[in-house]
C-alpha cells in the first residue's frame, strides 16, 4: 500500500495504513519537509510501532505533536516547527 498525501488549506492528510516501521515515520518525515512552518499534518497509521517512533521523532526534529488518537487506526496531528 503506497502512502498517499493531498494538501487542503493549512492541513495535509498522510495515509500510512499498512505500512511497516519504519515507512510511517519516513514518509511523514518525507511530507513534512514539503510544508511551511506552522502547518499541520494529519496522519494515519496502524502499525504498532507508530506511536513510539512518533514521539521519539518530534521529540529529535522539533515539530509539536498536537493530537494522538489511538485504535485499530491510529490518527496523529503534528503541527511543523520552525527551521
Amino acid at each position: 500500500m503506497k502512502a498517499d498525501y493531498s494538501q487542503c488549506m493549512t492541513r495535509t492528510s498522510l495515509d500510512c495504513r499498512g505500512l511497516r516501521c519504519p515507512t510511517p515515520i519516513v514518509k511523514l518525515s518525507m511530507a513534512i519537509r514539503q510544508l511551511d512552518a506552522g502547518a499541520e499534518i494529519e496522519t494515519q497509521a496502524t502499525d504498532a510501532a507508530f506511536h513510539p517512533d512518533l514521539l521519539a521523532w518530534v521529540g529529535k526534529t522539533g515539530h509539536n505533536l498536537l493530537e494522538y488518537d489511538a485504535g485499530e487506526v491510529q490518527r496523529a496531528v503534528v503541527r511543523k516547527g520552525h527551521e
